[in-house]
């Protein structure tokens, strides 16, 4: 994925500290990378290679040294001093080691509105394969797949009616990783201080701007909040009918109500 300014960028104060995005796919991490353009930010660089370590990692085909390795590795080509990506949730303790200097961000979606869109951007890049149109590299893509939706097929996806069939198949799991990344990510957030750590939730992604300014030590207007819902989704309302409300509910809500149990009882400002 290719650095959003190329030209030379200014560099956030606060000693330098780079900050590095911790957040789930659908979860404004395209703006994030967007507002901060004029500080060499960088959105899913290295996509494929990284996921696939990050895999390796979970999968025990790496070790922690390994990805910590391959994370520093990346970090030098990529240059950058705002690393947005989609996809540290998978291995947030060893990221967070990785790079002790490093602030972080993390933004929490709810659970129904995130199904709809994970599935929605899923349609939507299962038709531009099909269309010969998506050109990165998806060698990531089935072992990612699987590990959001178990048995994943991508004929599921390329046609409505087998996507209404296998809508509790599809909801059950994608709550479950909802619950287990997003939590997993919160328990490794509070290694990190207060004052190097800023956790939202999305819907409160533009009132958030300052403290996003403050967290890379610049001022408000130094973001350039015209970038803001860079990525967004298309026709959630279509989507939420397929899947059906009644089964997002039921596959949501007991997540829901732990996570706001976890939250309340460790005091994360959400």
């Amino acid at each position: 994925m290719a650095i959003l300014d190329c030209a030379p960028p200014a560099q956030p104060s606060q000693k330098n500290r780079k900050i590095i995005n911790l957040s789930l796919p659908r979860t404004a991490t395209t703006s994030f990378a967007g507002i901060f353009h004029k500080f060499k930010s960088t959105h899913e660089f290295m996509q494929a290679a990284t996921i696939n370590s990050l895999l390796d990692y979970r999968e025990k085909k790496i070790s922690a040294a390994d990805l910590k390795a391959f994370l520093h590795k990346r970090d030098k080509l990529a240059g950058h001093a705002i690393d947005s990506a989609a996809f540290f949730f998978l291995a947030p303790d060893v990221v967070i080691e990785t790079f002790p200097d490093a602030n972080f961000f993390f933004s929490l979606r709810d659970c129904e509105s995130w199904i709809v869109s994970m599935v929605d951007n899923s349609v939507f890049a299962h038709k531009l394969i099909l269309e010969n149109k998506a050109t990165s590299d998806r060698s990531f893509l089935d072992r990612y797949s699987n590990y959001f939706i178990k048995n994943h097929q991508h004929a599921v996806f390329e046609d409505m009616s087998k996507l209404r069939q296998n809508a509790t198949h599809i909801t059950v799991n994608l709550a479950q990783v909802w619950y287990d990344s997003s939590l997993r990510t919160l328990i490794a957030l509070e290694k990190v201080s207060a004052d190097r750590r800023l956790i939202i939730r999305t819907r409160d992604f533009n009132k958030s701007l300052p403290a996003m300014a403050a967290l890379a030590g610049l001022p408000p207007e130094a973001l350039d909040a015209t970038k803001i819902h860079l990525n967004k989704d298309r026709d959630l309302a279509f989507y939420r009918n397929v899947l059906g409300p009644t089964q997002l509910t039921t596959a949501c809500n007991p997540h829901e109500q732990a996570m706001e149990m976890w939250i309340q009882k460790h005091h994360t400002g959400l």
